[in-house]
């Protein structure tokens, strides 16, 4: 599996659109604290409170995942070398996607906080955190947990996603259809959630809408969110190594 996994950063470091895509992804971190950048607002908001607030780059993040897991296919990597592949490497090339993704999304966001951090810390150098449990409705522990349950539902997303794109093998077909999942999943979300006359009623238990209700969920919530993603990321390897199988029979 370490082959895997080297062959997969090696790839993804000698590809120019993939190493732009991935700079690209890194530095869309500074477009929220920048949004921010009133004085009233960085004045009067922890950092936690800014993070807290989302943002609407989340869903096209995702959606840059598409090229680095579709382009095996779109190359003829996988037509050239998964013939002389064994079953157990097939299963080591799926699990090096989701090792991929899951380091790239913990990087996005750990640079994320640290970004968020630094601009709060510029305006209020003496109390960067600010954090008055007198007027925050949230522990730090609570934004934490919350926070990882946040990484952990971008890593099923874009396991789903590289799972779509063996399925499609085209990067643009896999982009089309993986934007269809996302806003049509937010659209029905919203459709349901009028009908209850609730919000996020539903989001919680989706995969694709489920970031929209993060910040707004009890801790149990939360955790059912964690099982969501848990249960996404363990199926996106079975199923991928399942297709993976077939097609080469």
């Amino acid at each position: 599996m370490l082959k895997m996994l080297r062959a997969d950063l090696y790839k993804l470091f000698k590809s120019k659109i993939l190493l732009v895509l991935f700079i690209l992804m890194l530095c869309s971190t500074i477009i929220e604290p920048l949004s921010w950048m009133g004085p009233q607002n960085l004045n009067n908001y922890s950092v936690y409170s800014i993070l807290r607030s989302g943002t609407a780059l989340q869903e096209f993040i995702w959606l840059l995942i598409v090229p680095f897991a579709a382009k095996d296919f779109s190359s003829g990597y996988v037509k050239n070398f998964f013939p002389s592949y064994t079953k157990r490497d097939k299963l080591f090339y799926v699990l090096s996607k989701v090792a991929v993704i899951f380091a790239f999304c913990l990087l996005y966001y750990l640079v994320k906080f640290a970004v968020n951090v630094f601009f709060v810390y510029i305006a209020n150098p003496e109390d960067w955190m600010m954090y008055d449990p007198a007027e925050n409705t949230f522990t730090i522990g609570y934004f934490y947990f919350a926070y990882i349950a946040g990484m952990l539902n971008a890593v099923a997303v874009s396991s789903v996603i590289t799972v779509i794109c063996m399925l499609t093998k085209k990067e643009i077909l896999a982009f089309l259809v993986s934007l269809v999942c996302i806003f049509l999943s937010a659209f029905v979300c919203r459709m349901i959630d009028n009908e209850v006359g609730e919000r996020y009623f539903i989001e919680v238990y989706t995969l694709f809408a489920q970031y929209n209700a993060l910040y707004y969920s009890s801790a149990e919530q939360i955790a059912v969110m964690l099982g969501i993603s848990v249960f996404y990321i363990v199926l996106s390897v079975i199923v991928g190594y399942v297709i993976l199988t077939r097609r080469s029979r």
